[in-house]
């Protein structure tokens, strides 16, 4: 029977409701609830039923009328409690009295309403009434939970009627034991009482067993028809989807929709803002500028989950309402133990952190220079191949810049430079990428480095110019000579001979000096300077330096020493 006390204590129901039609309903439910507990109840007067609207006059003469006949009902529930002498029965009927109260003060809070034209409930005190957390988050995954049971139940009761039948099993067992052991004992026994007994005993067991086989034909029966109904996993999930693209998957769509949407006006919207703001058309990206991209990356984000949710909101879908709700409240918890992290890239983007836009920072054992910092910041080193990093923001947080000189480099060398390596390998670079080096040697092998580790072997340059150096000795007999004239002939044979080896242009300079006095000989520094395009001949200008110093000796009959091994004999001591 439908529960008019309830449904009129429902106040949410009530308020909603315009205010003729609330009248119509409460004054309906009052007259079918006076003539279910034979009551006398009067029955208001007829609303207009031809579709044109009620007036506020007839709707506060409805509920007045049914106050009426409620106070009427009320009035005639006391006297019966005054007369009845039951203690059993007053108590009953003072419960029956508390609902109709209930009644009459939802009655009087909407004649109240209607006759004022406004929400009494604004002037009514804060409700003391504690918020109840669990009870609003089983209110939230309510939704999900009944979606999660429809779509087991099948699968449920056959659980459930599979361990009915184990039951139902181990009782038939147990009972056919207990009847074998009674007819055992009943022949065994010889008293008649005792037999008469263990008889009675006997059909009392075998009556529990038929039974329970009754109830375990029933069980495997039903359990086949559920079985037979029951979906296969493929055909289960075919409905299952189809459903969800049915109902949810459009929800899902539209709100996916509407966050794409929403992202797209924005980006729209903010590119307009840029070719209008004042602040961008400087081309500096200042503190302003940076102020207002973080903040359209805030409103894009939030403004975007926020449209798809209103989107489910507006579409009635729940479950997926509550399921994105939980989604923000996850994001929103692990956010918490993001601060200080966010923080810090905040500063980033603002260009205030320890990385700043332009300078040069150290990543991966590599100088790299700094470009427009944002979600993802790219990192370049113009003298390596493919040397671009792009680097997360949060990944930035833990590096440190600084300002790069104006004639700094990034790398020590270039392709098709000429290097020496402190581990003696000399040849030329042909390739550098931020991961490897590789070296190709005169003859054609080739060596290959880690970066770090090639720049760990400190190469030395030979691309842009070089100096070889050398030490030849003369003879002491040519003392007289050393200092001034053998040097300048010796300069300028060798000027002579390089300049034909070389050409002019690529000797840079060339100087022969007496550097010391040596053992056995005197020796001349010869030191010779190359442009970088001659790097390729290193090795073969090396051995040329000596070879035009001998050739010059035999030309100008200079002798070259040896060294000399003196061997000093013990003194022998004096005779006595």
């Amino acid at each position: 029977m439908f529960d008019v006390n309830r449904f009129i204590s429902g106040s949410f129901v009530m308020k909603r409701l315009p205010g003729w039609l609330a009248g119509a309903c409460l004054a309906g439910m009052l007259a079918a609830s006076g003539n279910a507990q034979n009551t006398p109840a009067t029955v208001p007067a007829a609303l207009p039923t031809d579709g044109s609207e009620v007036s506020a006059s007839d709707t506060l003469r409805t509920l007045w009328t049914s106050m009426q006949s409620l106070e009427m009902e009320i009035q005639g529930l006391r006297t019966r409690i005054a007369a009845s002498k039951s203690e059993d029965e007053r108590k009953q009927l003072e419960s029956s009295l508390e609902p109709l109260r209930a009644r009459q003060n939802q009655l009087r809070s909407d004649f109240e309403r209607v006759a004022a034209g406004t929400d009494m409930t604004a002037f009514e005190g804060p409700s003391d009434q504690p918020l109840d957390w669990q009870a609003e988050a089983q209110d939230l995954i309510k939704p999900f939970l009944r979606e999660l049971r429809d779509a087991t139940a099948n699968t449920r009761e056959i659980q459930s009627i599979r361990e009915s039948i184990e039951s139902l099993e181990r009782k038939r067992r147990l009972a056919r034991e207990a009847v074998s052991q009674i007819r055992t004992r009943e022949t065994a026994a010889e008293d008649k009482g005792i037999k008469k007994a263990l008889a009675s005993e006997q059909e009392a067991w075998q009556r529990r067993l038929d039974e329970t086989e009754g109830q375990l034909k029933a069980a495997q029966l039903h359990l086949r028809e559920t079985e037979s109904r029951s979906q296969s996993l493929v055909s289960l999930v075919s409905s299952l989807t189809s459903r969800f693209f049915r109902s949810r998957g459009l929800n899902l769509l539209l709100a996916i929709l509407v966050f794409a949407l929403f992202l797209f006006i924005a980006r729209k919207g903010f590119t307009y803002l840029v070719r209008i703001s004042p602040f961008h058309r400087e081309g500096s990206r200042n503190f302003y500028v940076r102020l207002i991209d973080i903040a359209y990356y805030i409103f894009t984000g939030l403004g975007a989950f926020l449209a798809a949710l209103i989107a489910l909101y507006l579409a009635g879908d729940w479950l997926l309402l509550t399921l994105a709700l939980v989604f923000l409240a996850g994001v929103l918890w692990t956010l918490k133990a993001a601060i200080p992290s966010f923080i810090e890239q905040m500063k980033l983007l603002l260009n205030l952190g320890p990385v700043r836009e332009g300078e040069r920072v150290f990543y991966r054992e590599l100088p790299w220079k700094v470009g427009r910092i944002d979600i993802f910041t790219d990192l370049t080193n113009p003298q390596l191949e493919g040397g671009r990093l792009r680097l997360p923001l949060k990944e930035l947080t833990c590096l440190l810049s600084r300002p790069a000189g104006p004639s700094e480099n990034f790398f020590p060398c270039e392709k098709d430079d000429w290097v020496i390596l402190s581990d003696g390998v000399y040849g030329k670079v042909v390739q550098q990428t931020p991961e490897a080096v590789q070296i190709v040697k005169l003859g054609g092998s080739r060596r290959h480095y880690r970066t770090a580790d090639f720049l760990s072997l400190a190469p030395e340059n030979l691309s842009r110019n070089f100096r070889l150096s050398t030490v030849f000795g003369i003879d002491y007999r040519h003392q007289a000579e050393s200092a001034q004239t053998i040097p300048e002939t010796l300069r300028e044979h060798l000027f002579l001979e390089l300049v034909r080896l070389v050409g002019k242009d690529h000797l840079m300079a060339l100087s022969v000096e007496l550097a010391h006095a040596g053992e056995s000989s005197l020796d001349l520094a010869v030191l010779a300077d190359f442009s970088g395009s001659c790097a390729h001949r290193y090795q073969a200008l090396t051995r040329a330096l000596q070879r035009l110093c001998v050739e010059a000796c035999n030309a100008n009959h200079w002798v070259i020493p040896f060294t000399q091994i003196t061997v000093h004999s013990p003194t022998a001591p004096p005779e006595t």
